[in-house]
């Protein structure tokens, strides 16, 4: 097997191990939403006939509790609240907080494993040491924010979403109505977290590759298309080009979200121009 065959199978126990991770972090959305939902059933039993002067009136204990006690659960801290409205907030925000800092220990055990194995690859075809890139690369600014600051800015949306939700269900006298559509919105928020896992990946593993390239000595690159590559993948798969093209235009992963292709070094052949 060539270096361009190791480096497609290496692709596909990458999509593999997404898939995975991918199912982690659909637990974690899971687990948190049913405790949620849950509880918002819980509320609706406290406030059968809820009105819009129901805010300023003092928190459900019991509700206060299980809030208290989930929290405690999984390490955040409790928040005193003077009324129904403070409680509210308190809920939607402790709820999707964990669901955020959850999400990113998850993704951050995710990259540094895809780092470390990625590296392992390289050393194995290359026979060269190359260190696993660090939390320079890991945790990099793109477009201004990392890629825990965009799941953090994910969980803002999502708390603000089921907040409006809710406050929309009770005035309106159909809270039940409402819990279908507070579970579309963490569907959204698996989603997005599971789309950071895999473009962020993917995005690691580019750069450890081209690291593990640069310390063979190799100054040339050739593209291999993944399982199940887009047609602009595939546009490239094949294509050799020079290793300081490679993170810019066209000869940059990932292409796209989901992207799973890689690079391998070449001794020779036609540089292809754009």
């Amino acid at each position: 097997m060539n270096n361009r065959d190791e480096a497609f199978q290496f692709s596909k126990r990458q999509i593999k191990q997404d898939a995975k991770n991918a199912k982690l972090i659909d637990k974690i959305v899971k687990q948190q939403s049913l405790e949620f939902l849950a509880w918002w059933a819980l509320f609706q039993s406290k406030y059968p006939d809820f009105q819009q002067s129901d805010n300023s009136r003092a928190p459900d204990p019991e509700l206060m509790s299980e809030l208290n006690v989930y929290a405690t659960k999984n390490g955040m801290n409790q928040v005193h609240v003077s009324n129904v409205d403070q409680m509210i907030e308190y809920a939607t925000t402790l709820y999707t907080s964990v669901i955020a800092v959850k999400s990113i220990d998850e993704i951050s055990r995710a990259l540094h494993l895809d780092a470390k194995q990625t590296a392992e690859f390289g050393n194995k075809i290359y026979k060269q040491t190359a260190k696993a890139v660090g939390d320079e690369i890991i945790n990099k600014t793109y477009d201004g924010m990392t890629w825990s600051s965009r799941i953090w800015s994910n969980q803002a949306q999502l708390r603000s979403d089921i907040s409006r939700i809710m406050r929309q269900a009770l005035l309106n006298e159909n809270p039940m109505a409402a819990t279908k559509e507070i579970r579309d919105k963490f569907g959204v928020a698996k989603y997005q977290a599971e789309r950071i896992l895999r473009t962020e990946g993917a995005r690691v593993s580019a750069a450890q590759q081209a690291r593990n390239i640069k310390m063979a000595g190799y100054e040339k690159m050739e593209w291999v298309a993944s399982p199940g590559a887009c047609r602009f993948c595939l546009e490239n798969d094949g294509k050799q080009f020079n290793a300081n093209k490679f993170g810019s235009g066209r000869y940059t992963i990932p292409r796209h979200p989901n992207c799973r292709c890689a690079v391998v070094a070449v001794d020779s052949g036609e540089i292809y121009a754009d």
